[in-house]
């Protein structure tokens, strides 16, 4: 039998094999220099090197001819965006660590959600401001001290979901494909993303937030057996230029399966943003759902300034829709679909229901904000649908009688980054077509 001083022996030789990621805003002068000579080390290798910083960016995504194994592989729009993430990731970080010559080095994170001063890109990615940097990259929108916009790093739609596919599609919207868009540049494409350096930190984010939706518990839940998820493979490479391959089922926890935690997760709310429901109740509810179309448009077309249009729906559905937002939080999603989105990279739009007076003095913290439309769309996967869910705001208008009979405005308003205090504004140069927006019930 284990006495308490060996179990404490061997529980604190597991923690001791298991690698930290952290903020890297608390990153030491040591281990920037270890990031910084990591990557500048991939960068040196020439493309066809699995392990060079090019041919791991395009496995992301890219136009590089000719094509390499493995490249444009990346998961957008589907169940396995997660999942494929957080494996591409591991393999990532164990190159980099090997480039950079010191084996204590994670790949840290990008928290620009828990204080607006962190919304600016970290320091030391845009400061030198050139070739000497092997973390910055021209053409960022925000590489002049700008800020991200209080609605591109909002979690908490995601964080409110209770089905873990209805989080990963919420998650991907906000705050991921609205960070890219924002940041600009190399990161406002998919085919060019993460040959950005802030790319990887975005996503370790990312990454860190799917373990912290976990945590809040009342019913969040990986996919549990049996589920195809569990056994979708994807194959990488390793620090060896080995390929290597992992499923779904040998993610789920990244503290045993993969050797790494994180420095801290994201605060549970009090009290929680969602009713208290018993987990089978919960995921019954969940699998049970059927998605019902009930309002859409044709044809949207949004530019540079402010558009509003109008969902009109029967008197059956806007009924369905009123008993949709009676039910517990997490147990319904109410979306708006974008269908046959054509963009211009860089385009973000705020999306208000119902917005009383002047669009342009709308703001993200007020009643009728819905969420935004930040389209980041992979190529080969151009034929999924963008979704937002607005079921937060919906709910909140109902309950506050500023929605009523069967007629929707959504109003939708371009955005940029926050400019550097006494600087204005950069031009906002957003273009985005859908050739059918929709209401659903989820």
């Amino acid at each position: 039998m284990l006495t308490l001083l060996t179990l404490a022996i061997l529980t604190a030789l597991g923690n001791a094999c298991v690698s930290v990621r952290k903020n890297v805003n608390t990153f030491s002068p040591t281990e920037l220099q270890a990031l910084r000579d990591g990557v500048a080390a991939m960068k040196a290798r020439p493309v066809t090197d699995p392990t060079s910083w090019r041919y791991q960016a395009n496995i992301h995504g890219t136009s590089d001819t000719p094509a390499q194994p493995l490249w444009s592989q990346c998961e957008h729009g589907t169940q396995f965006f997660l999942s494929w993430h957080r494996m591409y990731l591991y393999y990532f970080e164990r190159i980099l660590r090997k480039a950079s010559g010191n084996r204590k080095l994670s790949l840290p994170y990008w928290n620009y959600s828990d204080a607006p001063a962190n919304r600016v890109l970290p320091l030391p990615f845009r400061n030198p401001g050139d070739p000497s940097n092997p973390l910055f990259v021209p053409g960022r929108f925000i590489n002049d001290g700008s800020s991200l916009p209080a609605s591109a790093v909002d979690y908490g739609t995601a964080f409110s979901q209770l089905d873990v596919f209805d989080f990963s599609f919420s998650l991907e919207g906000t705050p991921h494909a609205a960070v890219h868009v924002q940041v600009g540049g190399l990161m406002g494409s998919v085919p060019t993303a993460a040959n950005d350096p802030i790319f990887w930190l975005h996503h370790a984010n990312i990454d860190r937030l799917w373990e912290g939706w976990l945590g809040w518990g009342e019913g969040r839940h990986n996919p549990e057996e049996p589920h195809p998820w569990l056994d979708q493979t994807y194959t990488f490479y390793d620090e060896n230029a080995q390929q290597v391959s992992l499923t779904g089922r040998q993610i789920l926890n990244t503290r045993r399966q993969l050797r790494y935690r994180y420095d801290s997760l994201p605060p549970r709310p009090s009290p929680s943003p969602t009713r208290a429901t018993s987990a089978p109740e919960t995921r019954r509810a969940v699998q049970e759902r059927r998605e019902q179309r009930i309002a859409e448009n044709t044809r949207l077309s949004l530019g540079q300034a402010p558009t509003t249009v109008t969902l009109r729906m029967e008197a059956d559905p806007a009924a369905n829709l009123r008993e949709a937002l009676e039910r517990a939080e997490g147990l319904t999603s109410v979306q708006l679909v974008f269908e046959g989105v054509d963009y211009e990279p860089g385009s973000y739009y705020e999306i208000f229901i119902n917005l009383p007076g002047d669009p342009a003095e709308a703001r993200s913290d007020g009643p009728h904000f819905a969420g935004v439309i930040a389209p980041f769309v992979d190529p080969k996967h151009a034929g999924h649908a963008l979704r937002v869910n607005v079921r937060p705001a919906l709910a909140r208008l109902q309950a506050q009688g500023l929605i009523g009979g069967t007629d929707l405005a959504l109003t939708f308003v371009p955005r940029g980054p926050v400019p550097p205090q006494g600087q204005p504004p950069r031009p906002v140069t957003a273009r985005m077509q859908a050739e059918r927006l929709s209401l659903v019930i989820r």
